[in-house]
């Protein structure tokens, strides 16, 4: 489990080699792709389409699978880059689904705007 957890965050000897903004410049950047990731992946997931649901279970299982694979090897943050892209599928999906909530928003606040004479 320990392993696991390297595999999807970082190990301890992750970066030492690096400048240290490095480290926290690709975790930034990680965290927001998880995070756009997981709005992605269930958004797939409660697709009326199933084709789309499909699509999400079988990146889900590959990336279930690689990453458990990994795991019961060494661990180093290398070995997640090649998950990444599949991470990244499932990250546009929930950027386009943020996108579409705040467009969303803005219009239901101009057309309350509008609608009070403000």
């Amino acid at each position: 489990l320990k392993k696991l957890f390297y595999f999807w965050w970082s190990a301890p000897q992750t970066g030492v080699l690096y400048p240290r903004w490095w480290r926290y410049g690709y975790q930034l950047f990680y965290v927001l792709m998880v995070c756009s990731a997981l709005i992605g992946a269930s958004q797939l997931a409660s697709s009326r389409a199933r084709a789309q649901r499909q699509m999400g279970l079988l990146i889900g299982a590959l990336l279930g699978g690689m990453s458990l694979l990994y795991s019961f090897y060494y661990v180093e943050s290398r070995h997640r880059w090649s998950i990444e892209p599949f991470l990244l599928i499932f990250s546009g999906i929930g950027v386009i689904h943020l996108a579409d909530v705040l467009r969303n928003a803005v219009a239901e606040r101009r057309a309350a705007h509008s609608a009070t004479g403000r």
